[in-house]
């Protein structure tokens, strides 16, 4: 008896065999870890820093600047909790350690990880576009009011709104074809998981150069509140180095699954008589005599599934 394989299936099992790996429960722990941390250093006094006339001086001049062109109102405080950035974290924790759970499990559906993972990164590509218009308005301002200031002060502020967006609409793009890899019956190989991961290395890089900046900024006398600060540096920077592992593995995976799966064309034009149809990137003989009750197109003449909308065949 010749058993057929339902190309969904195929597919759901190929991503729950790579989000089934102890990495994504690792990870998912880590960034646990990470949200509890950071929540406790910027909510005890005890553990943010009190600025020294640098920062002071920074803070002010930035609060004069704000306040004039109505882009921001009140003083700007170190260790300030917001809550967008801090949910971030976590529901990272939640989607990675749902794909933990619901890959354990043969008749589960991504579906709910993928969701939540695609709610954080719709949070995060809002936040950057807020956060790219505020830093190039500011630097723009910085510039024209002072010039001696500003004038690195706005291609900083453009260079890392740029990475912001990069780092935002990567992450999304990663969500969506892990979707469309198991909602289709095509595993679509995700080039936007290796830039994830690259400027998820890039965010622990610069978080480590303004957490070394701001160090060295503050009285010596505050060593509880800088290591607490470091701690969660630390802490944050390997959740992020956790997720940028994945995001690589997830990347190297699918090209080796997909090589394997995938049949090279031979170069030859197709007789008269033949179709290429697209399945799983396979190219094979149809007859365009018979069609899917589902979307119309033509069927191959073996075809069990609909290689374009996946119905079933009615033979």
């Amino acid at each position: 008896m010749e058993i057929i394989m339902n190309p969904y299936k195929e597919n759901n099992k190929l991503l729950k065999d790579f989000f089934g790996k102890p990495i994504i429960l690792i990870t998912a722990i880590a960034a646990f870890l990470s949200t509890a941390v950071s929540e406790i250093v910027s909510t005890v006094p005890q553990f943010q820093f009190k600025s020294n006339a640098m920062l002071n001086m920074i803070s002010s001049e930035i609060s004069k600047l704000g306040e004039k062109y109505h882009l921001s109102s009140g003083k700007l405080e170190i260790g300030d909790s917001y809550t967008g950035l801090s949910l971030l974290p976590l529901l990272i924790a939640v989607a990675f350690l749902l794909f933990y759970i619901m890959s354990r499990k043969d008749t589960a559906s991504l579906a709910a990880p993928t969701i939540v993972f695609k709610i954080n990164a719709v949070i995060a590509l809002v936040l950057s576009i807020i956060a790219a218009v505020f830093l190039i308005l500011f630097g723009v301002v910085t510039l024209v009011e002072l010039p001696d200031f500003g004038i690195a002060a706005l291609p900083a502020a453009i260079g890392f709104s740029a990475f912001l967006l990069l780092y935002s609409i990567s992450q999304l793009m990663f969500v969506n074809s892990i979707k469309k890899s198991y909602s289709s019956i095509y595993i679509v190989k995700s080039d936007a998981a290796l830039v994830f991961a690259i400027t998820s290395l890039v965010s622990v890089v610069i978080s480590i150069v303004v957490q070394l900046y701001i160090t060295l900024q503050v009285a010596p006398e505050q060593t509880v509140a800088v290591a607490a600060n470091w701690t969660s540096t630390a802490f944050s920077g390997i959740s992020q180095v956790l997720i940028a592992v994945v995001a690589f593995k997830y990347y190297f995976y699918l090209r080796a699954v997909t090589e394997d799966l995938v049949i090279e064309p031979s170069g030859e034009e197709p007789a008269e008589s033949e179709d290429v149809i697209p399945y799983q990137g396979v190219k094979g003989v149809g007859s365009t005599a018979k069609k899917c009750s589902g979307c119309g197109r033509p069927l191959g003449e073996d075809d069990y599934f609909c290689n374009f909308c996946g119905t079933p065949v009615e033979k």
